[in-house]
């Protein structure tokens, strides 16, 4: 055994070097402290008090974006849903317009980029079968057309 050091009478006045603990397993007393809140945190935790201003999906941004998909899947059905092409471009384009505006009060910038960027796509295509459609109809002609109007057909036999 350690002997122990001897006793002063200043000993009683002087506090013990370590506070007593809890045992594992037991949650450890803590002191309440004063807080003041200092305004949100910036670096993306949550607010120390209240809620700030809450950013919501523009409501057309999901719109425009749906649009996109239905026109370029009606490709593969029967070519008429590709019509709402550029109105999904148009759309996207007014969408993102207003959400650039006002970034801290909406959201859904990606879905409207989406939206616009197959509504372009997609008039692309429209155009193209347009074009085809047009130069197909006017290729059919047999190129003895004189002019007149009427055309003259010759049968040899």
């Amino acid at each position: 055994m350690t002997p122990e050091p001897p006793s002063t009478p200043d000993d009683a006045d002087r506090p013990a070097p370590y506070a007593p603990y809890a045992p594992y397993g037991r949650p450890q007393p803590f002191e309440e402290v004063d807080r003041v809140p200092v305004g949100p945190v910036i670096s993306g935790g949550a607010p120390s008090y209240g809620t700030g201003p809450s950013v919501v999906m523009h409501p057309s941004a999901t719109t425009a974006m749906v649009l996109g998909v239905v026109s370029l899947g009606g490709i593969f059905l029967c070519g008429l849903p590709l019509l709402l092409s550029p109105l999904a471009w148009l759309l996207g384009q007014r969408t993102l317009k207003q959400i650039d505006a006002d970034p801290l009060r909406f959201s859904g910038r990606e879905r409207a980029y989406t939206g616009r960027t197959m509504g372009m796509t997609g008039t692309v295509l429209l155009l193209l079968g347009i074009v085809f459609i047009v130069g197909a109809d006017s290729g059919s002609d047999d190129g003895d057309d004189d002019g007149t109007g009427s055309t003259s057909y010759r049968y040899d036999f």
